[in-house]
């Protein structure tokens, strides 16, 4: 039986943080289903990561501003480097969301100043993190953006609704894979 942890929650506790918490809670929630053999446990924020990760597979995370503490980190740090594997979605390492440190500069602008990563892998001890930037949604409820770019919508209005890739077949097959690897034995 493989064990995954889910976080989905934004900043302060029970906020939305600009985003359909719920919807994406729900469709990976939906993913994980389909995983065969697996258990999964829930939580909004990192509190207690180290008795939730204990014996985890698969740490994965939906958040937009809950970031682990300092004692958190170490534990994360632990897990990782004894083989655990990370699937970071959306806001994860966004600001002080990231994994125990803030940023001085925009993490996803490469060194010609205009291409941004969408993603990437990264190794820490025998564990792995992968990150895919992609994800955004919110509802009318939960936008919190007064305009959007032009390309998005006429006039910059935002959509009342938007789920964006979660309505795409090929990022439903990025998060599956996500899970495959991560709750790989």
């Amino acid at each position: 039986m493989s064990r995954a942890h889910l976080i989905v929650g934004g900043y302060p506790a029970g906020s939305t943080a600009g985003h359909d918490m719920d919807f994406a809670r729900r469709q990976i929630l939906n993913m994980l289903e389909g995983q065969e053999n697996t258990h999964t446990t829930v939580s909004s924020d990192f509190s207690n990561i180290e008795k939730w990760i204990s014996g985890t597979d698969l740490l994965m995370t939906y958040v937009a501003g809950p970031y682990p503490d300092d004692a958190q980190c170490t534990a994360l740090n632990e897990w990782l480097k004894d083989g655990g594997r990370w699937l970071a979605l959306h806001g994860t390492s966004g600001g002080k969301a990231a994994f125990g440190f803030t940023y001085d500069m925009y993490t996803s602008l490469l060194p010609d100043g205009k291409t941004r990563a969408l993603g990437y892998y990264k190794t820490v001890g025998q564990g792995e993190v992968v990150y895919v930037a992609l994800g955004h949604c919110h509802s009318p409820q939960t936008n919190a953006q007064p305009v959007v770019d032009e390309s998005v919508t006429d006039g910059g209005a935002p959509p009342r609704s938007f789920h964006g890739v979660w309505d795409e077949p090929t990022f439903a097959q990025l998060i599956k894979n996500g899970l495959a690897w991560g709750l790989a034995a």
